[in-house]
């Protein structure tokens, strides 16, 4: 696909990306700036002509969210795509300075479910000799930023979320280790595919909860 030649077209009225589509950012550097949505379409009044189509399918039948096939291992289709984000926003991994373990928590800000009620008690247990830590709240940072945070972190830590999408930035010898509903088990499967390490804490929550409130022992013991 040439770019420089394609429309994206969302079928939703366009609205704050910040707020509502936090890709848009993505997608328009992977098709150009040539975007057009469901109420600029209807505006127009017209017949929309299209000489070729590419129709994306939904998430649900990502390859990814369902059952692991028998035999599979990494995706060069992930590691593809990780490449290719890593080379268009120019993103280096490189090894600790000082050579200490890495770990990076997702804060999920209050507005999203499963914030950590006790959260300054979770950072705190994740501190030790030769770890260096860092909570980033990534709906406040650029595309970039985030990609740079995860492709020198170690260990990313956080509840089921979107911004767990973005192991697959780890390094090759990077880990996830999340707070799981019981029922949602895509970035483990994302991460299969990654090639990358994924365990989920003994503690689980529910898809809905406003916040949780972690087992600060047990949390321990899963690290």
């Amino acid at each position: 696909i040439d770019p420089a030649s394609t429309t994206l077209i969302i079928n939703v009225p366009r609205a704050d990306p910040k707020e509502t589509y936090p890709l848009l950012d993505i997608h328009e550097g992977l098709f150009g700036k040539q975007t057009v949505f469901a109420d600029q379409v209807a505006a127009a009044n017209d017949t929309v002509c299209l000489k070729r189509v590419v129709i994306p399918i939904p998430i649900q039948q990502a390859f990814y969210v369902g059952n692991f096939l028998t035999g599979c291992g990494a995706s060069s289709i992930i590691r593809g795509y990780r490449d290719f984000l890593k080379d268009a926003y120019r993103i280096r991994s490189t090894e600790s300075s000082k050579g200490e373990f890495r770990v990076t928590m997702v804060s999920r800000a209050t507005k999203f479910k499963r914030h950590f009620s006790n959260e300054y008690e979770v950072v705190k247990a994740l501190h030790g000799e030769g770890r260096q830590v860092r909570v980033k709240v990534f709906s406040e940072m650029t595309l970039e930023e985030q990609f740079e945070v995860i492709a020198n972190t170690d260990l990313l830590v956080g509840a089921h979320g979107a911004g767990l999408f973005w192991l697959i930035l780890l390094p090759r010898c990077g880990r996830v280790l999340e707070l799981g509903t019981g029922a949602d088990f895509h970035y483990q499967r994302l991460a299969k595919y990654s090639a990358i390490d994924h365990d989920f804490t003994h503690q689980m929550t529910y898809h809905q909860a406003p916040y949780v409130e972690v087992d600060i022992p047990r949390f321990k013991e899963d690290l």
